[in-house]
């Protein structure tokens, strides 16, 4: 509304206008979040977790806090953000929780802010399904949103043990008095390292003065004389 006072010498006037109003609308805050899996198939391969996130309302916004929950079977992880995020970590019931938070923002509408976890996957003992969901607030001093990304994931497979024992005897007919050498080829066939392993072989009493080959990595314990003859044994 505007007011108006005019004079002369002999008078004044004073009139008002009418009143005009309009509403000014506030700007919308809105993200979205988008999370990709690459890689992450096997165990010891290499997982890479990116988190997208576009300002898809009309409001700037000025505070940020991502959220990313890695499996326990993710190891040797490293953490991204775009800069000058404050990351915290800690370790919760379902893996290790990272906390990007970062105020006085200036993340403008249409911008795009990408995070990243990379990492590998570790040994499981039955297969295991490892998803990741990311979860974001927004705010500035209007309002504030929150958000989370969709679910990726995959099947980790669990390694198959597998072993073959062969046993040679050279020569195949020793007579008596003549050399023998026995020998234990032990090959893994599956897909599963072996950390452990123990080897026992027990020669009849009729062989004697028997001496033992010790491959590297392997302990031979002592000889012992069991009912059946001697026992040899070796363990890593």
């Amino acid at each position: 509304t505007a007011y108006v006072q005019a004079w002369n010498a002999c008078t004044s006037t004073r009139m008002a206008s009418g009143m005009t109003q309009f509403t000014v609308p506030a700007p919308v805050m809105s993200f979205n979040v988008v999370k990709t899996q690459t890689g992450g198939d096997g165990i010891g391969e290499a997982v890479s977790y990116q988190i997208a996130i576009t300002n898809t309302g009309g409001a700037t916004i000025e505070n940020l806090i991502v959220v990313d929950t890695v499996s326990p079977v993710v190891q040797n992880v490293v953490a991204t953000d775009p800069g000058g995020y404050a990351l915290s970590v800690a370790s919760t019931g379902a893996g290790t929780r990272y906390v990007w938070t970062q105020g006085g923002l200036a993340f403008q509408p249409g911008d795009t802010l990408t995070f990243t976890i990379d990492g590998a996957m570790g040994l499981v003992c039955a297969n295991r399904a490892v998803s990741n969901t990311a979860y974001v607030i927004a705010s500035n001093p209007c309002a504030e949103v929150t958000g989370q990304s969709n679910v990726v994931g995959s099947v980790v497979e669990a390694p198959t043990p597998g072993l073959t024992i062969v046993k040679n005897q050279v020569p195949a007919a020793p007579g008596v008095g003549a050399a023998v050498t026995y020998e234990i080829i032990v090959t893994n066939t599956g897909n599963a390292t072996i950390t452990s392993m123990t080897v026992v072989d027990t020669v009849a009493p009729e062989v004697t003065g028997g001496v033992m080959t010790t491959p590297p990595g392997f302990t031979a314990r002592p000889i012992a004389q069991g009912a059946s003859g001697t026992i040899y044994s070796w363990v890593s």
